[in-house]
């Protein structure tokens, strides 16, 4: 394109007011219309997760490119990236599995449990209703089993007791400590 063609096409703008006044319209409702429905489609495709900066979170996973698969993790994966990662500020791996919880005398009650690093209570950025949550020190070898419960747990199995923090309950057969209960309505990582 010249310099001549620019004026040309200005000189023409100029000429049919009603004719650029109807382009230019067309191509602003094209443009809404595009920049609308791109919005709306992300939202469904790429939802914020309900955690604080979200939007800095991601999932990493293992992938074959040559057949385009992805691949299970492991948590040797797990290990070898938060060692090498050098871009990422925190990792968290978890993975959700019923167990059946001895909570006192009654029958075991079947949960969905989320065995996760103590990096994933961080990652979701939520103060524990009481107690505390997973730290480094417990994920050591040798550490003793602790557990975070829920509080729709909390609420059924312990009636809402406020001294469970402390006590010994059995999770899938293992004696685990619950050193906490979070709030009501956190179940991550189902609904964060």
């Amino acid at each position: 394109i010249s310099w001549i063609d620019v004026r040309l096409g200005i000189r023409m703008l100029i000429k049919h007011p009603a004719l650029t006044l109807v382009g230019g319209l067309g191509l602003a409702v094209g443009i809404a219309i595009s920049v609308g429905f791109y919005t709306f489609s992300a939202a469904f495709i790429y939802p914020r997760l309900p955690l604080d900066e979200g939007e800095r979170v991601v999932a990493l996973e293992n992938r074959d490119v040559a057949v385009d698969n992805e691949e299970r993790r492991s948590l040797h994966d797990f290990f070898t990236w938060r060692e090498e990662l050098g871009s990422v500020e925190d990792l968290a791996a978890f993975r959700t599995v019923d167990r059946n919880l001895f909570a006192g005398d009654g029958p075991p009650e079947l949960v969905q449990v989320a065995e996760m690093t103590a990096s994933g209570f961080r990652l979701a950025r939520v103060p524990p209703l009481l107690g505390r949550y997973f730290v480094d020190e417990d994920e050591r070898e040798g550490a003793p089993r602790v557990l975070v419960i829920g509080h729709g747990v909390w609420r059924n199995a312990f009636a809402g007791d406020s001294a469970v923090v402390g006590r010994d309950v059995r999770l899938g057969g293992v004696v685990h400590t619950v050193v906490g209960v979070m709030p009501e309505g956190f179940a991550f990582p189902e609904n964060h």
